[in-house]
C-alpha cells in the first residue's frame, strides 16, 4: 500500500475493486486512485483498463492483508455475476491475487471453481481471462 502511495483506506479499496470490476462510481464518490471514465461512466470500460485496475488492487489487496475478506464478500461473488464485465474483472482479480499473494494456496479450491465457470462462459473474452488465471493458479499453487 504505502509503495503505490496511497493509505489503507477503505474507500481506495473500494474505488480499486469498482475499477477492477468494471463498476460505475457512486455520485460522490471522488478521489484520485483510478480516474478511467469513458462516456458512459464506467471506471473500467475496456479490458485493460480492467487489467491494470485488478493488478493495482491486488497488490494494495494483499498488503492491507484483505485477501480473505475481499475474496468472499467481493471478487468470488462477482464470478458468478450477470454481467460479463463483473465476471471478466473477477477472474483479472484472481489472476493477480495467485500470482502477488504467496499463502493464496488456502483460496485455490474457491479461485478453481471461478476460473472452471470461466472456461464454461459463452463470452470468449471471458475464457480467455479464465484461461490466463488458471494457468497462474497452476503456476503459483499448483504443487
Amino acid at each position: 500500500v504505502e509503495a503505490l502511495g496511497v493509505e489503507r483506506v477503505p474507500h481506495v479499496t473500494r474505488r480499486l475493486i469498482n475499477a477492477a470490476l468494471g463498476k460505475r462510481a457512486a455520485d460522490g464518490e471522488g478521489g484520485d486512485v483510478i480516474e478511467k471514465s469513458g462516456d458512459d461512466g464506467n471506471l473500467a470500460s475496456g479490458a485493460s483498463e480492467r487489467s491494470g485496475a485488478a493488478q493495482a488492487l491486488s497488490l494494495v489487496i494483499v498488503a492491507a492483508d484483505s485477501v480473505d475478506a475481499t475474496l468472499r464478500e467481493a471478487i468470488l461473488p462477482l464470478s458468478r455475476h450477470s454481467g460479463p464485465r463483473g465476471r471478466e474483472g473477477a477472474l483479472w482479480c484472481l489472476r493477480f491475487l495467485a500470482r502477488d499473494d504467496p499463502d493464496f494456496g488456502v483460496h485455490v479450491s474457491e479461485a478453481l471453481q471461478a476460473v472452471l465457470d470461466g472456461l464454461a462462459d459463452d463470452a470468449d473474452a471471458i475464457r480467455d481471462v479464465a484461461l490466463l488465471a488458471g494457468k497462474q493458479l497452476v503456476r503459483a499453487h499448483g504443487d
